[in-house]
């Protein structure tokens, strides 16, 4: 199977709790998104899956994972829709230990990313 590395979008709209989006959140949403972007391997056989998956992940203080990331509505995903929310569960996984300020733990220890195929 080929693959290729994504230039995948990651909706910032869907990323934590409502209310703390602000200006200096973005950035640490930006970051997060940056570093996961570089370990997201997209198998070609689904680039061009349409549908996005929002995982739902939590984070140590140490930017580890704590536990394992959690397909929204996994129950909708099946055959190439569950390949590329593996490959999207591969990245988060891989890229840890995050590096994002401790000052801004309670920011960001509660993730909701949502991830969309290039052209999706």
């Amino acid at each position: 199977m080929r693959h290729h590395a994504a230039t995948a979008l990651m909706a910032a709209a869907a990323w934590l709790p409502a209310g703390w989006a602000d200006a200096g959140n973005a950035e640490i949403v930006a970051d997060l998104q940056q570093q996961i972007k570089r370990c997201w391997i997209l198998p070609a056989d689904v680039a061009a899956w349409t549908r996005p998956v929002t995982l739902i992940f939590k984070l140590n203080r140490d930017g580890s994972l704590d536990g394992l990331p959690l397909v929204e509505r996994q129950e909708e995903f099946a055959g190439r829709g569950a390949v590329f929310a593996m490959s999207a569960t591969r990245a988060v996984k891989a890229c840890q230990p995050y590096r994002l300020p401790v000052k801004d733990y309670e920011i960001w220890k509660d993730v909701k990313l949502t991830f969309s195929a290039p052209g999706g």
